[in-house]
């Protein structure tokens, strides 16, 4: 109202001026209702910006851009924020065992997991909604009563020590979406007896099955180019690996204490070996 009143009072005065200026010359004259024209132009299309504007508000509640961060905040038992449109998820506070995480949170999708860990019930069972792109760091770090997680073709990457500690972890599907797996991604699950590397992988990163001790066997497909440093160590039941000849180097103690592998086979693309890289008194056949 206050900006209708503006304009009508910018309309009626220069009016009222021209009107007692009798003597103002024609060419002067036509100069002031130019300007003055110009000026009634200006003042309406404010007026129907702004009208425009209000519409929008009063139509969505809200104006239509969405900020790029929202703090914390809750819905479902997760505590997440939301950050570029994407929800990420910092804790889980529910009282189920069984998890199955929403794939929106407030109207928002859920691109990352970040960090649950701090959990008051013993969760056994993760699914991942198919929005997820990213498991954080040490995402799922000591859920030591975790037996099954569900990952699903949407993730790429995994983070360093994301689920280091899941000692009652028995096996793992990594899908062809994953390219990167960070640092101890699995260090310490004493139960896991299987996993299957991907071919969208194309290193072992540092420690990431080392004290896996009840992993049998493994196979590091065509795709691998190194092996990380501790990669495989003190795999203790490791009894069988399979080498791709894509693999040019292999990192210092890589399979140190994996005692129950005594054979490996080596393709020719290895061109550099740590130290310390496999137990002693394996046999290492080179192709």
């Amino acid at each position: 109202m206050k900006l209708l009143h503006y304009v009508a009072i910018s309309f009626f005065v220069p009016i009222t001026l021209c009107s007692s200026f009798s003597f103002v010359l024609f060419l002067q004259k036509t100069i002031i209702i130019d300007i003055y024209l110009k000026f009634v132009i200006l003042q309406l299309i404010y007026l129907v910006a702004y009208l425009k504007i209000q519409s929008n508000v009063e139509k969505e509640g809200r104006i239509m851009a969405e900020p790029a961060y929202v703090a914390n905040t809750s819905e479902k038992d997760y505590m997440y924020c939301v950050e570029n449109g994407e929800a990420i998820i910092r804790n889980y506070s529910g009282t189920e065992t069984d998890i199955i995480v929403p794939e929106k949170l407030a109207g928002f999708p859920v691109k990352i997991v970040l960090f649950i860990k701090y959990t008051p019930v013993a969760v056994k069972s993760i699914i991942l909604p198919k929005s997820v792109k990213t498991i954080s760091n040490s995402a799922f770090f000591g859920y030591s009563s975790l037996t099954s997680v569900t990952i699903p073709n949407s993730v790429v990457s995994i983070g360093a020590s994301a689920f280091s500690g899941c000692t009652s972890l028995t096996s793992i599907i990594i899908p062809n979406s994953v390219v990167s797996i960070g640092d101890g991604a699995f260090t310490g699950c004493t139960s896991l007896t299987s996993i299957i590397i991907p071919n969208s992988v194309t290193s072992i990163s540092t420690g990431v099955f080392a004290n896996c001790t009840s992993l049998t066997s493994i196979t590091i497909p065509n795709s691998v180019t190194s092996i990380g440093d501790e990669a495989f160590a003190s795999c203790t039941s490791l009894k069988s690996i399979t080498i791709a000849n894509s693999v040019t180097s292999i990192g210092i103690n890589a399979f140190r204490g994996s005692y129950s592998l005594i054979r490996i086979t080596l393709p020719k693309s290895v061109m550099n070996i740590g130290t310390g890289a496999f137990p002693k008194n394996i046999l290492i056949i080179n192709e």
